[in-house]
């Protein structure tokens, strides 16, 4: 069993050299044309009900990020983004949150990209902009779907509006490394027809166990909804549609629509099974609509529940 976990990493050492051969002759010359830094920050003061997260009023920073990304050469870049939110501060558990995450973006041949390292796990629609920056509304759905985790991701196109993303990762939290055999794997494939578009998602997380929770949180839950769950495993499935009326310039975009409003709907299903066989499953599902009144001002708002 060594013998085939050291072929496994040789194989997947040689690839990283091979794609990354090239870094030896990258000159300095105009580095801060290679190097990108973004970010986003939304602070404020939050006021809930008495039975809320924060019925005395709050001084809080949902969001934080900087994304620096430095293009090495025509086939690889490297991408790292920090975490300086109310739960990536010093002094927050748990205090590895910092780093969101830290991956390479190659070109590999017949125009499929890939990324190697922890980055975002691509599920559904609403985990990309999935902050109060970015959402046309202050407050995630109540699945509040989100996941980043260390492995492997192939993406590409067969056509100009058919997508395609799959990618096997780890799959558990609160570990540095995997504990269980089993990887977690994902794929989602997306179709845009002008002002239509649509994706599907599943996910599937592989073995966990009591001590290593999921990557994929649902409803802020990383734990087994199954209660006293040892060895388990999660599975998800997403459909997502979105209709743009008087489309802008940019399809599907995750923020600042230039189109004149749209509407979203997503429905998906979570299933989280023991050993036992004990399930527990649960299907959830959002709307969200958007209009434009002026170029600088928008109207949003979202209904979303959990059965």
């Amino acid at each position: 069993m060594r013998n085939n976990q050291i072929g496994i990493f040789l194989s997947l050492l040689s690839w990283v050299m091979l794609a990354t051969s090239a870094v030896a002759d990258v000159s300095m010359d105009n580095a801060t044309s290679k190097l990108k830094i973004k970010g986003r920050f939304g602070a404020g003061v939050f006021q809930s009900g008495t039975l809320g997260t924060d019925p005395f009023g709050s001084f809080q920073i949902p969001e934080g990020k900087v994304m620096m990304s430095y293009q090495v050469d025509d086939v690889n870049t490297v991408v790292l983004r920090f975490n300086a939110n109310s739960s990536g501060v010093v002094g927050a558990a748990p205090a590895n949150n910092f780093l969101d995450f830290m991956y390479l973006d190659s070109k590999l041949p017949f125009g499929i990209d890939s990324r190697l390292g922890r980055f975002k796990v691509q599920y559904g629609e609403e985990t990309l902009y999935n902050n109060i920056v970015e959402s046309s509304v202050i407050g995630n759905s109540v699945s509040g779907l989100s996941g980043n985790d260390e492995g492997v991701q192939l993406s590409g196109k067969l056509s100009d509006a058919l997508k395609w993303n799959v990618s096997a990762t780890n799959g558990n939290r609160g570990v540095v490394a995997d504990n269980n055999g089993l990887k977690a794997y994902s794929g989602k494939i997306s179709y845009q027809l002008d002002a239509l578009y649509l994706s599907g998602s599943y996910y599937q997380s592989g073995g966990l166990t009591a001590v290593s929770t999921s990557e994929m949180s649902f409803a802020g839950n990383t734990g087994s909804l199954v209660g006293g769950a040892s060895n388990w495993d999660r599975s998800m499935a997403e459909l997502d549609v979105r209709f743009d009326f008087g489309r802008g310039k940019v399809a599907n975009p995750p923020a600042f629509t230039d189109s004149v409003g749209y509407v979203w709907l997503a429905y998906g299903n979570i299933a989280d099974t023991d050993v036992s066989t004990a399930k527990v499953s649960a299907i959830y599902g959002f709307v969200e609509g958007l209009y434009n009144l002026t170029p600088q001002i928008f109207s949003a708002a979202r209904y979303s529940q959990v059965d």
